[in-house]
């Protein structure tokens, strides 16, 4: 009986939330903006005809679009400050050639699971970090498939699954790809206001095309209209 009471409280309280901001200025004119810059109206066009759900879906695929945009950007802000300072130690330790290779240990980075599945697992890392014994390992493998194909015998324990192992493997950036990944890997200083430009853009973009659309393709009429044989 008490829930029962208590739901019922709940109900009226938010019906009369509900009933406040429609008929209060702030829900007045969030209805406005929703409605003249987040709702595509299209016209009636003499070349074109839209369904009545037309501008709905037109919406829908404004609003992925630009959710799209904006998740890149986190994917963006991810790489650079989360694996990326794998990269930036790699540059700041000078490891630059096999020689000057160090372990996840050497580099502080035997804990980090991130790093890790990255390097095992990822493209990010593995497309300008480079580890030692893999590379050895593939060297060995070219040489053994060159062998083959002249008819000698094959070298015998070459596996062709590399497994790394983090304990022992070294890592290294080569020097032809540091200006590549200093530029890619550099550290996002300001991420906070990094994701809240990026929102407040593609809530921008949002309104821009949903406004605008509509004003494209009556121009794209106009001139399919006036172009065409009378």
């Amino acid at each position: 009986m008490f829930l029962f009471g208590l739901q019922a409280a709940e109900r009226g309280l938010w019906e009369r939330i509900s009933d406040w901001y429609q008929t209060s200025l702030i829900g007045e004119l969030l209805s406005y903006v929703w409605d003249t810059y987040f709702t595509v109206h299209f016209n009636p066009y003499e070349n074109f005809v839209f369904g009545e759900s037309a501008g709905e879906r037109a919406r829908a695929i404004i609003f992925a679009v630009c959710a799209g945009l904006f998740f890149a950007a986190v994917l963006a802000l991810y790489i650079r400050n989360g694996t990326g300072k794998f990269v930036r130690a790699l540059i700041e330790q000078g490891c630059f050639d096999e020689k000057t290779a160090k372990t996840l240990s050497e580099l502080g980075f035997f804990h980090d699971s991130t790093v890790r599945g990255e390097l095992a697992y990822g493209a990010n890392l593995r497309r300008v970090v480079r580890c030692v014994e893999k590379e050895a390992h593939l060297a060995r493998l070219a040489a053994q498939q060159s062998e083959d194909g002249e008819g000698q015998t094959s070298a015998e324990g070459v596996n062709e699954n590399f497994r790394l192992d983090f304990v022992t493997a070294h890592f290294y950036l080569p020097e032809e790809l540091r200006y590549h990944a200093e530029n890619r890997f550099r550290k996002q200083k300001k991420p906070v206001l990094f994701l809240l430009a990026t929102a407040v853009f593609c809530v921008i973009l949002a309104m821009l095309l949903c406004y605008f659309i509509p004003d494209l393709i009556q121009l794209a009429d106009n001139i399919i209209s006036f172009a065409s044989p009378k």
